[in-house]
């Protein structure tokens, strides 16, 4: 089912400007309620400035009676609401405190009982009975918001009004979109959930265009409308995603400035390897690479040479240390053990001697003479005991 007919209320808004050109450009009749004529024209393109589907209404609705609101919204299917507070001292604290609450009272209560309600809430506003429960960081910050900036709390006031005892008599469906942001035109790319389970201070945004594009949504598709009345669903924007650098053809500056920049990597490269390679042994210098003709002949000629240095200087360590045979006493042969005895009985006559010779050049009385050889003086109890010369 479409609409043929829609009160835009905040038509002159960030949000409610593209919900009005989006309505007009599917063909549908749009009543927008502003302050200045002027002001809408120059939010819209120049295709539907001058379109007989679209009735600019100058007024401002917390000045309007009731009968005027009825006279109003008589023909429409629906009402959407894009109030908000100017976001300056004045335009939260002093004037119009209570703005989008008030505004829901009297918009529903004015609008046809077949009219449908649509109202631009936040997710910082909960469904009670139906979001997750919040962190508690989060909820003492909505808690400080509610007592201290009252835009908010105006927020909470016009969504207890829909759940409450007058809203059940009603059609009424709140939008509760993420971080606001600007874009160019509606990407259609958006995630919907009944529960507010993102969190309240991450980094899901959503433009107000794709905000806009889900209130048309609401408004020409049946089914839509459907799965969402007497809910808050939550909206949050999928950002797109980058197309890779290679898709796209490069220019001719591109090109050269990527010519360069090979040409400085390969020259970077080969400095590179270059001082690697000096710093580095190669394979080759690593391993033992097999010997030529040449060299197998240079090598047989120098070998006698290596094995006489070998064999000298084997006989010069030889001289200097001692042999294990110096070192260690050997057993006498036979032949050595009599020539030993003999050099021992020899000494032992020599020293016989010397005694005899001291002993007669200094006689004593009691001394007698002893029988001598004829040839030498030898007493005859060491010529008995001399051994016989052969």
């Amino acid at each position: 089912m479409y609409p043929t007919k829609v009160l835009v209320v905040g038509a002159t808004g960030a949000t409610g400007k593209h919900v009005v050109q989006m309505m007009l450009d599917q063909g549908h009749a749009v009543i927008a309620l502003v302050r200045s004529k002027e002001s809408m024209l120059s939010k819209l393109n120049d295709k539907t400035k001058n379109i007989d589907r679209l009735e600019i209404s100058e007024g401002s609705i917390t000045q309007m009676k009731h009968e005027q609101l009825v006279e109003l919204t008589k023909d429409c299917d629906y009402v959407v609401s894009c109030l908000g507070h100017n976001m300056t001292f004045k335009g939260m604290f002093v004037k119009d405190r209570r703005l989008v609450a008030d505004a829901c009272k009297k918009l529903t209560k004015a609008m046809p009982a077949s009219c449908k309600f649509l109202l631009m809430g936040s997710d910082g506003v909960a469904h009670k009975g139906v979001d997750p429960k919040r962190k508690l960081g989060e909820r003492a910050i909505i808690f400080m918001l509610r007592y201290l900036i009252p835009p908010h709390a105006d927020n909470e006031k016009a969504a207890a009004y829909l759940l409450g005892p007058d809203g059940k008599k009603l059609d009424w469906v709140i939008v509760r979109p993420t971080n606001l942001v600007d874009a160019e035109e509606a990407s259609g790319k958006y995630t919907i959930s009944e529960k507010a389970e993102v969190s309240l201070f991450g980094d899901t945004s959503i433009s107000r265009n794709d905000v806009a594009h889900f209130f048309v949504e609401l408004m020409t598709k049946e089914e839509t409308y459907s799965k969402y009345q007497h809910k808050m669903p939550v909206v949050v924007g999928i950002p797109e995603e980058q197309s890779p650098k290679a898709d796209s053809e490069p220019t001719e500056t591109e090109g050269a400035e990527s010519e360069a920049t090979e040409a400085e990597d390969n020259l970077r490269r080969e400095l590179l390897l270059d001082a690697e390679a000096e710093s580095e042994p190669t394979e080759t210098e690593d391993t033992e690479s097999e010997p030529t003709e040449t060299e197998e002949a240079e090598s047989e000629a120098t070998e006698p040479e290596d094995n006489l240095r070998r064999e000298l200087l084997l006989d010069a360590e030889a001289e200097s240390e001692p042999t294990e045979t110096e070192d260690t006493e050997s057993e006498p042969t036979e032949t050595e053990e009599a020539e030993s005895e003999t050099t021992e009985a020899e000494d032992n006559l020599r020293r016989e001697l010397l005694l005899d010779a001291e002993a007669d050049s200094d006689p004593t009385e009691t001394e007698e003479p002893t029988e001598t050889d004829d040839r030498f003086r030898i007493p005859r109890r060491l010529a008995a005991s001399a051994p016989e010369r052969k």
